[in-house]
C-alpha cells in the first residue's frame, strides 16, 4: 500500500484526535482522584420547616456546608442521603439541582464553604414518634443527636466526583 501525502495527513489528524482524547481521559482521572481529598461535605443544620397534621407529614430542613479547599470553581448536582435522629434511621433523602443549568447552580468558591439545604420528609410513624414529638414542641430541638451518611455529586468543567460523606452534630 502506498501511503500518498493526503492518506499520510489523515492519519496524522486520526492519531491526533486519538492522543487529545487519550490526554483529556488522562486529566479528568488525575482531577477527580486530586479533588475527591478536597472536598468535604458535614451536616450544618436540622431543624423542623413545616408540619402538616392533616397528612401525618413533617419536611426537616437539613443543611449542609460543603467545604471546597481546591483552587478551583465547581458545582453541586445532587446529595443522596440517609438521615438519623437517635441513632434511628429516619429514610433516605435526596437534593438535585441536575435540571439546573450548570450557571445556575451553587458555586462553590476556592477555599470556601456554601450552605446547601435540602427538605427532608418525615411521614408520622410508631418507630420515629418520639423524634417527631420533639421536632414539633420546637423547631431546634438540642435532644437529638443527628447524624447523616451518603454520597454528593460534585461537577466540575471537566468531570463529575462523587464524594462520600459521613457527618454528625
Amino acid at each position: 500500500m502506498i501511503l500518498t501525502r493526503g492518506k499520510i495527513i489523515i492519519v496524522a489528524i486520526f492519531i491526533a484526535i486519538v492522543a487529545g482524547l487519550a490526554g483529556l481521559i488522562a486529566f479528568t482521572n488525575v482531577e477527580t482522584t486530586q479533588l475527591e481529598e478536597q472536598i468535604d461535605v458535614k451536616l450544618e443544620n436540622v431543624k423542623m420547616k413545616v408540619l402538616d397534621q392533616q397528612k401525618n407529614v413533617m419536611t426537616i430542613r437539613v443543611d449542609f456546608a460543603v467545604f471546597n479547599k481546591s483552587e478551583r470553581t465547581l458545582t453541586i448536582s445532587k446529595i443522596d442521603y440517609e438521615l438519623f435522629a437517635n441513632d434511628k434511621s429516619l429514610g433516605n433523602g435526596f437534593m438535585s439541582l441536575e435540571t439546573v443549568p450548570m450557571v445556575g447552580r451553587p458555586s462553590l468558591f476556592s477555599n470556601t464553604s456554601t450552605t446547601i439545604p435540602s427538605d427532608f420528609q418525615l411521614k408520622y410513624s410508631d418507630d420515629v414518634s418520639d423524634i417527631w414529638n420533639s421536632l414539633a414542641a420546637s423547631e431546634e430541638n438540642s435532644s437529638i443527636s443527628w447524624r447523616v451518611k451518603g454520597m454528593a455529586e460534585i461537577e466540575s468543567a471537566f468531570s463529575i466526583i462523587p464524594v462520600l460523606f459521613e457527618s454528625s452534630l
